[in-house]
């Protein structure tokens, strides 16, 4: 549960209401969003993953 955790924190840092509220909108508020595009999102993992790998050698 440390991992979710951590995944949401940095998604909450990384958070533009702005863009959620956009986001929310199009999917007719059925889900709630952090605004954080493809991307950015996709970079997060990546670095997230990277110190996992490095902490498990």
């Amino acid at each position: 549960m440390d991992k979710y955790l951590e995944i949401k924190q940095l998604f909450e840092s990384q958070a533009q209401s702005e863009k959620a509220l956009q986001m929310a909108k199009y999917m007719r508020n059925q889900f709630v969003f952090y605004g954080i595009p493809t991307p950015q999102r996709k970079q997060i993992y990546k670095e997230l993953l990277k110190q996992e790998k490095r902490i498990n050698k």
